[in-house]
């Protein structure tokens, strides 16, 4: 912290001698080095407001984020104080020495300042129910009674603040020397703060499928496409920059003239235009920069004679044909199926406004695809991509809950490579996400959720130009992305151990933590999207099957209605469509293909919306219940394993009858399922010794 952060204590007449704070010096210990004694002193009353930032303020953060204003005065001052000191260096030898046990690192200046908030809340209580001023006069029982006060008038994250408050005094009594009460606050015992209780259960929502992919689709867009255009316009108005801000002669003006090709317009001119709207429309500024070969912007600007002169000749030109709506560059990039460019004209404004929204899509395919934190994000450096194992990675600091800024490694993919390699071409900083508002703003980096709230309205505004779907209505925050991609990824095989390795949670986190669980989670308005990739998958398993085995291949009580589907020779991509059609919720298992029909199943109450439960499946029973020939063999070796029990001698007749009853299930299982009804079982199975090895043969 800054020097107003440290010096000596309360004089030696408030502070017992028992409990100092800080020895008195000529020079006062700050970290590892020595300041001189003149600097404001740590229990100065005049300071109210401390500032935090140079521990280290985020990228995306304003400076408002490390000052702390303690709004207190005389003893509740200096406790505060000593609070936050604690708070944001737990290791200070008075600390240590004293045998407190704290944290391993220092917390956030915003817990600090929510620390003091709460103490600001209990001293008001205080006052409204008439307890002693001074904190060195507030017993065990003055605490309760002040929180259960708190309870009754604040807000929910004011009670919370007031708790973590009491206990912070409670636990640094042995270094407040204005705490003196003996025993314990009956509320640091009940239970915990509320942000606390649901540890493990994340609160924050996803992003609605049909936002997050038409988002993804346009900031891709961007990044893959139209960056190219952004990128040339840009280049062009560099070149028609002022150079030396002279004023060219009238033979240079004329030569210009003749010599321009086409005039800039800022839109296509209509037919018939008069000469007024036809004055309107030139970009007058680029005109005469390319007239006078940057020389001046001016030429076209004013009501002398010779500008109204330049300007008419500039009209009689667009009526002639000789005129661009570019402005400064021609689009060309466009979608796949669209026959024109994604936009007309890329004048100075709108290359201003696509430029912000390039940046705004690069930020988007970044922090959705790579798990990573706003405040991460905004940390990249130029340069930050490199190697990790092998794979592309991306390197920034990662600052939550540590007391220093360690650099940490996030796998990424080639769109992300794309998006970080078009940042680094166009920032002006190291930084690859610098403020837009210049002076304007006391932050290193940018509002990421004002931006992407700005990137959606704009799409919306010309998705039909471009070629793209208007994003639909739904909140977006950077951190709303960053849990619905670790959902995302987490339905593939050993996706939550990914997800948990990408978020930077702890290996054992990631095997079966409730924190990566928490992000990986699935909510219901993703459930049908995954319901119908895993269909999709599973469609296309059971027609490769079909194909190589045959349909007559299939098994079990649901094998009927595959029949039905594959009476006719069809081709392989048009059955799997018509799988799809027929069945919809197909989920292939490692014992069976369940048919996802919830009029027919046995695992889920009739009329519930919950997914069907596989673990209490009757595939003996259960006409959603289909096996494949790779899962008939796992089947078979049920069975032999079975009927080899069943031959031991001295088996209880109990047991018998259960294994039995087991091999009985598995045949009703293997049994086939004709379309007329009849049914066969399987070639070499049987229940005994009515055992037959024909499929023709009769059932027995």
């Amino acid at each position: 912290m800054n020097g107003n952060a440290s010096g000596t204590g309360p004089s030696a007449a408030d502070v017992p001698e028992s409990r100092p704070w800080f020895e008195p010096s000529d020079k006062v210990l700050v970290g590892r080095r020595t300041v001189s004694p003149n600097v404001l002193t740590f229990g100065d009353d005049t300071v109210t407001v401390w500032d935090a930032n140079c521990l280290g303020r985020p990228a995306n953060q304003y400076r408002s984020w490390g000052r702390i204003a303690f709004k207190l005065d005389g003893s509740w001052l200096y406790t505060a104080k000593v609070i936050v000191l604690v708070s944001l260096s737990p290791s200070h030898p008075v600390v240590v020495d004293a045998g407190i046990r704290t944290r391993h690192h220092g917390q956030s200046p915003l817990t600090a300042a929510r620390l003091v908030h709460g103490l600001r809340l209990l001293r008001q209580a205080g006052v409204d129910t008439a307890l002693p001023k001074d904190i060195s006069g507030w017993t065990a029982m003055h605490f309760d009674l002040a929180y259960r006060s708190v309870r009754t008038t604040a807000s929910a994250n004011g009670h919370d603040d007031a708790l973590a408050a009491v206990r912070a005094i409670h636990h640094l009594r042995p270094i407040l020397p204005h705490v003196t009460y003996t025993g314990a606050p009956e509320v640091i015992w009940s239970g915990t703060a509320r942000r606390t209780q649901n540890r493990g259960v994340l609160s924050t929502e996803t992003v609605d499928p049909s936002v997050w992919r038409s988002t993804i689709r346009a900031a891709l867009a961007y990044v893959q496409v139209f960056s190219a255009d952004i990128i040339a316009a840009r280049e062009t108005q560099r070149r028609y920059q002022v150079t030396n801000r002279t004023t060219p002669s009238a033979e240079t003006i004329d030569r210009g003239l003749l010599a321009l090709k086409a005039i800039p317009v800022r839109a296509a001119p209509n037919p018939g235009a008069d000469d007024a709207t036809l004055s309107k429309l030139i970009n007058r500024r680029v005109t005469s920069l390319l007239i006078s070969d940057g020389a001046t912007d001016m030429l076209l600007t004013g009501n002398r004679p010779s500008v109204r002169l330049r300007r008419a000749y500039a009209i009689d030109r667009i009526k002639l044909g000789y005129w661009t709506c570019t402005g400064l560059h021609t689009p060309v990039a466009r979608l796949d199926g669209q026959s024109d460019p994604w936009t007309d004209s890329l004048d100075a404004q709108r290359l201003n406004r696509e430029e912000a929204m390039l940046r705004v899509a690069c930020y988007l395919l970044i922090a959705a695809l790579t798990f990573m934190r706003d405040n991460e994000v905004q940390e990249l450096r130029r340069g930050c991509v490199t190697r990790y194992y092998g794979l592309p990675a991306v390197e920034s600091i990662a600052a939550k809950g540590k007391s220093f800024a360690p650099r940490r490694t996030w796998w990424v993919n080639e769109e992300v490579v794309q998006a970080i390699t078009i940042l680094e071409r166009r920032s002006p900083d190291d930084r690859l996400f610098v403020s837009t508002r210049g002076h304007a703003t006391d932050t290193v980096g940018f509002d990421a959720g004002g931006q992407i709230t700005e990137f959606i309205k704009h799409v919306r505004q010309h998705a039909n130009q471009m070629g793209l779907e208007p994003i639909p209505e739904g909140r977006i925050t950077p951190h709303m992305l960053r849990r619905t991609m670790a959902m995302i990824a987490a339905q593939e095989p050993h996706g939550e151990i990914a997800a948990g390795i990408q978020l930077g949670h702890v290996f054992r986190r990631a095997m079966a933590g409730a924190l990566t669980a928490g992000y990986t989670s699935e909510t219901k308005n993703w459930r049908s999207q995954f319901l119908s990739a895993e269909a999709e998958r599973s469609a296309q398993d059971l027609t490769a099957s079909i194909t190589a085995h045959g349909a007559d291949s299939l098994r079990g009580p649901g094998a009927r209605r595959i029949h039905a589907e594959t009476a006719a020779t069809i081709a392989d991509k048009t059955l799997t469509r018509r799988l799809l059609t027929r069945f919809p919720d197909l989920h292939f298992g490692t014992f069976s293909l369940c048919l996802g029909d919830r009029s027919v199943a046995k695992c889920v109450p009739e009329g519930s919306d919950e997914p069907l439960e596989l673990q209490r499946c009757e595939p003996d029973s259960c006409t959603n219940c289909v096996i494949t020939a790779t899962q008939r063999k796992l089947w078979e070796a049920d069975r032999a394993a079975h009927s080899k029990l069943l031959r031991e001698r001295g088996l209880a007749q109990q047991n018998r009858d259960q294994i039995t009853s087991r091999i009985e299930k598995i045949d009703n299982v293997l049994r086939e399922r004709r379309v007329d009804g009849s049914s066969n079982t399987t070639a070499g199975v049987g229940t005994g010794r009515g055992q037959y090895h024909g499929r023709d043969e009769p059932p027995p």
